[in-house]
């Protein structure tokens, strides 16, 4: 297992992508209605016409600064704020089979602010940190489903104009 990255061969968006339609499957197959958005929105999928989901997809890294491994998914880009109603977390290490771990996170346990989020262990079966009680939770879609008013909420986020200060 390497690094993928668009240096390796393997590009980030279809990395990305590949992540992405294999939740939708595993949403469809666990009979979820799903629609993916992809780079249309600024989210990638919409549960059942109104939940909001991102998908992040990892490789296990070498964590340069502390040693040990780290699976690192990066949530927000160009300080945007975290405001999906439900994230899925992919662990792969073999590109061709399934992920090795899922950890499925709802909106409400991150704060807006979060810039990423670490799954600190080698084997991301066995981690035990803040985001463990997440692993495999397949029931906080049905619970960030329920918990939302049945309507369409937005599917792309108003940009924040700045002033310039000159």
């Amino acid at each position: 297992m390497g690094i993928i990255g668009s240096d390796q061969g393997y590009p980030l968006t279809a990395f990305g992508e590949m992540g992405e339609r294999w939740v939708v499957g595993e949403l469809r197959r666990r009979g979820y209605v799903v629609e993916w958005i992809g780079g249309r929105s600024a989210y990638d999928l919409l549960i059942e016409g109104y939940a909001r989901a991102e998908v992040k997809s990892a490789t296990l890294a070498k964590n340069a600064l502390r040693g040990g491994y780290r699976w690192q998914f990066n949530l927000r880009r160009h300080g945007l704020l975290v405001d999906e109603d439900v994230l899925f977390l992919l662990c792969w290490e073999d590109l061709e089979g399934p992920p090795v771990a899922v950890f499925v996170v709802p909106g409400s346990a991150v704060y807006a602010q979060l810039s990423k989020i670490e799954i600190t262990s080698r084997d991301p079966c066995t981690y035990r940190g803040r985001w463990s009680r997440y692993r495999e939770d397949w029931g906080q879609v049905r619970q960030v489903v329920e918990r939302l008013p049945a309507r369409q909420r937005p599917l792309f986020r108003r940009r924040v104009q700045e002033r310039v200060p000159f």
